[in-house]
């Protein structure tokens, strides 16, 4: 996770087994005001 400003402030570290939507989640949890962005990979999926 970085700040808009690139500065990163969390980071988490999975298997490759694990999906990415999967650590995002995770980071994302019990946070508010996030901006969240993707490539076309993940686009149409509800996190």
């Amino acid at each position: 996770m970085i700040t808009l400003e690139g500065y990163i402030t969390a980071f988490e570290v999975t298997p490759a087994s694990v999906d990415d939507r999967e650590g995002l989640r995770d980071l994302a949890e019990n946070r508010f005001g996030l901006m969240i962005l993707e490539d076309k990979e993940y686009a149409g999926e509800v996190l």
